[in-house]
């Protein structure tokens, strides 16, 4: 599984990403691009502490605590960075 970390809001971005998408791979929404809307054919994740921060919350996320975030990207095979 490959872990895109996307911490752009740019619809553009996410974009990009879901055409990147393996059959097995996962989103992190990070900072602001919680205010994504999300597809509900892929799996995303996003850090609670973000959710907090930012006071956005969309819907088909499963919310992670730091250390949750930390295992999650221990065990993907590669995990790749987007931003704007």
């Amino acid at each position: 599984m490959t872990l895109h970390l996307l911490f752009s809001a740019r619809p553009e971005t996410h974009q990009q990403v879901l055409q990147c998408l393996g059959p097995n791979d996962a989103i992190v929404l990070l900072e602001q691009a919680l205010a994504l809307t999300c597809q509900t054919s892929v799996r995303y994740f996003a850090r609670q502490q973000d959710k907090e921060h930012t006071g956005l919350s969309p819907d088909n996320v499963e919310w992670l605590s730091d250390s949750d975030w930390i295992q999650l990207t221990l065990t993907a095979e590669r995990t790749l960075s987007w931003f704007d």
